[in-house]
């Protein structure tokens, strides 16, 4: 969705997509230490409706009310997949961006007490929240914290089955609800295609920290050598990271692990079918 908003005019979404600003993670995982370099990331925005797609805001407990002393006026749009294929996907996610080193599915649900207490988490993983599976898709409790501080009415949801089906359509609605111009033309073309690491060890060799790299670097070396240093980083990492990946369709769930967690989170489902007014017994089947 990110994407296609920044498509528009009267609308621009901050480079990097996801700053993590808000919600108290670890500072080594957002894109600015203080609110100063956060606004910065904006100012490329001009006088255009600016976001921040940070999907981490969703399910941190506190981004909510900093969100809401930042802006109270934001406008905040949540999109909601069915929670199984989205835990899949999002497993999928953490493997490729190094954050999970248990490549099993069903193993990093296994996981997750022992990281609730700071136990076996991967070294390279910058928030341990993002390993915390179960608390992701906790949707009734993370829309109704953004409704009851924001109002409803500056609260947009989207639930994933209607974008995909339509995502001509659901954009539109989205502009509308930001009151922007929604007939303008938007191009549609395959985003966030599943990807996976075919070759670990040169994947490996990217540096796991690289905020705090950047930082070090920046504070050791006059502008004149970091500048040209960040390019040479940034065409290093493009190279390892096409040479490592690849795209390919994500292996599907095993039937016992799918209908115990649609069991699982069948509550959940209603719980958020009866807060938004709508019927999602289709995510139970």
């Amino acid at each position: 969705m990110c994407r296609y908003l920044d498509q528009h005019p009267s609308a621009y979404i901050c480079k990097p997509k996801e700053p993590h600003f808000f919600g108290s993670l670890p500072g080594e995982h957002t894109s600015a230490n203080n609110l100063q370099e956060y606004l910065a990331l904006f100012e490329p925005a001009g006088d255009r409706l600016a976001g921040d797609g940070s999907t981490s805001y969703l399910f941190t407990e506190s981004a909510a009310s900093e969100i809401f002393e930042f802006n109270p006026q934001a406008k905040i749009i949540i999109m909601l997949r069915e929670p199984v294929d989205l835990l899949h996907a999002w497993h999928s996610e953490m493997v490729y961006m190094n954050y999970e080193n248990a490549d099993d599915f069903g193993q990093a649900l296994q996981l997750e007490p022992e990281r609730r207490s700071g136990k076996r988490i991967p070294q390279r993983c910058r928030s341990s929240r993002f390993l915390y599976y179960s608390e992701i898709v906790k949707f009734s409790k993370h829309v109704h914290r953004y409704q009851t501080l924001f109002g409803r009415d500056r609260v947009h949801i989207i639930i994933f089955d209607d974008f995909k089906q339509d995502n001509r359509g659901a954009v539109q609605k989205t502009l509308e609800f930001l009151e922007l111009d929604p007939n303008l033309e938007i191009q549609f073309d395959v985003i966030n295609p599943n990807k996976v690491v075919v070759n670990k060890t040169l994947y490996k060799l990217l540096p796991g920290n690289l905020k705090r790299l950047r930082s070090l670097c920046q504070n050791l070396l006059p502008t004149s050598l970091f500048k040209p240093l960040l390019y040479s980083y940034t065409q290093y990492k493009k190279i390892i990271v096409e040479s490592s990946t690849q795209t390919a369709p994500r292996p599907p769930l095993a039937p016992a692990l799918k209908q115990h967690l649609k069991q699982e989170f069948a509550p959940e489902i209603k719980n958020l079918s009866d807060l938004l007014e709508r019927d999602l017994s289709c995510w139970e089947s």
